[in-house]
């Protein structure tokens, strides 16, 4: 199992503590992404080769990849007005709208 694989089945298992938890109060919790790179960890050469440092150490990848995140959120600014209403507050009006009906 490569190490990508591993943390997002550490991810999952302690998301699975969390929902449960939050499940017995009754409450709400919210997970968002807006980017990543776990399907590549390393910079990588030309020839698509991991690419070493100096002293011969992978190069980590803290950029940004360009592959898509599996999560769609119609932008970061609506998530702030959804969380407000999820946990039952009124949104100011100069926020960006919420994505969920807000039905009372």
């Amino acid at each position: 199992m490569n190490d990508s694989v591993y943390k997002w089945c550490c991810l999952a298992w302690l998301l699975q503590i969390i929902h449960d938890a939050i499940e017995q109060v009754k409450g709400i919790y919210v997970v968002i992404a807006d980017h990543g790179n776990a399907e590549d960890m390393v910079k990588r050469d030309k020839a698509r080769k991991a690419a070493l440092d100096k002293e011969g150490k992978l190069q980590i990848l803290a950029s940004h990849t360009l592959k898509p995140v599996p999560m769609e959120v119609h932008g970061l600014a609506n998530v702030a007005a959804t969380v407000m209403n999820l946990h039952g507050y009124v949104v100011p009006s100069e926020y960006e709208p919420t994505l969920i009906e807000v039905v009372e």
